[in-house]
């Protein structure tokens, strides 16, 4: 399995939460076809409308954060967004800090 990037030029946003998923979940510290895959397949398979799409998987990757990282300021740097961030959507979604 590869990533034709082709696919993903006018979608970097869904790229980089595939790329984000797949390392949240990874069970090592490298990235390969079999994370990418199964990211790819758990996108695939919400029915649910894009923005409540987009909900679920800022949870989940806040959640999976939140489980492998100590403290928000590691939850960021990892997620790739700014402490403060992190924080406010750990508050909207309700989930303690």
């Amino acid at each position: 399995m590869g990533i034709h990037l082709e696919a993903w030029q006018t979608n970097f946003p869904g790229f980089k939460s595939v790329v984000q998923r797949a390392a949240l979940f990874a069970r090592s510290d490298e990235i390969g076809a079999l994370e990418i895959g199964e990211s790819l397949q758990s996108e695939s398979e919400y029915d649910l409308d894009k923005e409540q799409d987009l909900r679920k998987d800022e949870m989940q990757l806040l959640l999976a954060a939140k489980a492998k990282y100590k403290t928000t300021r590691e939850m960021a740097r990892h997620l790739g967004i700014s402490q403060s961030t992190v924080v406010r959507k750990l508050k909207k979604l309700g989930i303690n800090g």
